[in-house]
């Protein structure tokens, strides 16, 4: 079985949370025998065209590049898939919620669009899987409605998730 992992590239040199933690994924993806691909996407943390990112992310469907998709973090979790799984780390989930604050007041429409996008991205996701407690918790706070599909990272758990999920087309509603 092929698993793409999608995630982004923010900047040149550097190493981030996110980087550490797809090196685990792809040896643990490796050693449970699955064909591993990345998709890194560009993304710059700038408030300024974070509206027109999201949009972009959204607009890509993956669905005929591997039987499954991992999305490392946001915003590489707007991007569509069938079958797609979720890591978010707490870095991320605060940073995302940050910069749509700097870019739009949250009475905006924009912001609303935006949150649309996550909501519309998260209930698309087969399983959402948390690096820490605090990622967890705000998840579950902002949106109450994916609780079902929350769950604390365990590369085990997501392994058997991987092989478990079915073959069921998840609709990939518009944001």
């Amino acid at each position: 079985m092929n698993v793409l992992i999608v995630r982004t590239v923010a900047k040149i040199g550097g190493v981030s949370c996110v980087d550490s933690l797809h090196k685990t994924l792809v040896e643990q993806l490796k050693q449970a025998g699955y064909q591993v691909d990345t998709a890194l996407l560009p993304f710059v943390h700038d408030s300024r065209n974070l509206v027109e990112q999201i949009l972009a992310f959204r607009l890509l469907n993956l669905s005929d590049y591997a039987d499954r998709m991992i999305g490392l973090d946001f915003p590489a979790g707007f991007v569509k898939h069938p079958r797609k799984f979720l890591i978010v780390s707490s870095e991320s989930e605060q940073r995302l919620s940050v910069e749509i604050g700097h870019s739009v007041s949250s009475l905006h429409p924009v912001a609303a669009r935006v949150r649309h996008a996550e909501r519309v991205a998260l209930k698309e996701c087969k399983s959402i899987l948390c690096e820490q407690a605090d990622a967890y918790e705000g998840l579950a706070q902002s949106y109450p409605a994916i609780q079902s599909s929350l769950l604390r990272l365990d590369y085990g758990r997501l392994i058997a998730m991987l092989a478990e999920s079915t073959e069921k087309n998840v609709e990939l509603l518009p944001a």
